[in-house]
């Protein structure tokens, strides 16, 4: 990391947050937030993160607790539906995509007997009902477009139930409809003290559900009143500190992620080899013998199609019918 890149991530982005948290009140969230960047790598940095979590989750859960506490004697009745969704969102359309993010799709696509939704900003209407709020803090740029990608996940899980698997996702083989059977998915890693909110218990990008789960139904009831009385964002990864208030806070919910077994524990490996020489071997042991059937990749990092003159993983997949 070069001079001004450092300086960039770790003095001037952090300085902007930390301004912000002062012009909401949250001065200790905003200190240690800015500690937690600019020692990043360090064990100040470290303990710092930490208590940035800790207190957001702490005020979370007393602006929160109305809406957590509705759903402690919440009744569900879920059932495996064969025809249970698959739902996957592009904003800008299929045809605009990066090559990536196509072949994600398509393999997502080839991927299920499941019907599979591909959303953008043409059809999103025909799916989904927002409160006016949520649409208009959207539409003036209050609400990222990373931030109403996740509401909108859990919005479409709590009425249909499915699974969304983010367009970066790449399935080279069938989904095991073991998937669809749990009540509640996603993926789930048998990593400690990652220092992560979710401690890998969870991931947004892979999150399924059956009609009428606990997990996301409320997860989309705290998204509304958040932004019903807020027009900031206190965390990037707000979604995954609504997943701790509802596993702190409900103990079916906290049973349904208990007894998920891990599952997908490579789901980044392939994303480490894009670069890498292809060889035909180690990728058919990587996609059929490492219990992994999804694969995170991300449209946002440069590679290769070929290196020394020979296909990468990139140039593979890019190839890839």
């Amino acid at each position: 990391m070069g001079l001004k890149s450092k300086l960039n991530n770790r003095i001037i982005l952090p300085s902007k947050l930390f301004y912000k948290d002062i012009k909401q009140h949250n001065i200790s969230i905003g200190f240690n937030r800015f500690l937690s960047s600019s020692l990043h790598g360090t064990v100040i940095g470290a303990k710092a993160s930490k208590r940035v979590q800790k207190k957001i989750t702490v005020k979370l859960n007393n602006e929160f607790s109305e809406v957590l506490e509705q759903y402690d004697d919440y009744q569900s009745e879920c059932h495996y539906d064969k025809h249970s969704p698959v739902w996957v969102f592009w904003m800008q359309g299929y045809d605009n995509a990066p090559i990536i993010v196509k072949k994600c799709i398509n393999s997502i696509k080839e991927s299920t007997n499941h019907p599979v939704h591909i959303l953008t900003s043409n059809n999103l209407s025909k799916y989904y009902d927002f409160p006016d709020y949520i649409q208009m803090k959207y539409n003036r740029g209050i609400i990222s477009h990373a931030q109403f990608s996740d509401i909108l996940r859990m919005t479409l899980l709590a009425e249909y139930g499915g699974l969304w698997i983010d367009a970066t996702v790449f399935i080279p083989n069938k989904i095991p409809e073991s998937t669809f059977l749990c009540e509640f998915f996603t993926c789930k890693r048998d990593i400690c003290d990652s220092g992560y909110v979710s401690q890998y218990r969870w991931t947004s990008f892979l999150n399924g559900c059956q009609k009428g789960c606990i997990i996301q139904k409320a997860a989309k009831d705290l998204f509304f009143a958040y932004w019903k009385k807020h027009d900031y964002l206190i965390d990037y990864l707000l979604v995954d500190y609504i997943f701790l208030l509802i596993y702190e806070n409900n103990k079916k919910a906290r049973l349904l992620m208990d007894e998920l077994p891990y599952n997908n524990p490579l789901i980044e490996e392939l994303q480490n080899r894009m670069n890498r020489i292809y060889n035909q071997k180690e990728y058919y042991e990587l996609v059929n013998c490492s219990n992994t059937y999804f694969f995170k990749l991300s449209w946002r990092m440069s590679f290769e199609e070929c290196s020394d003159g020979k296909l990468t993983y990139y140039g593979y997949i890019c190839k890839k019918q």
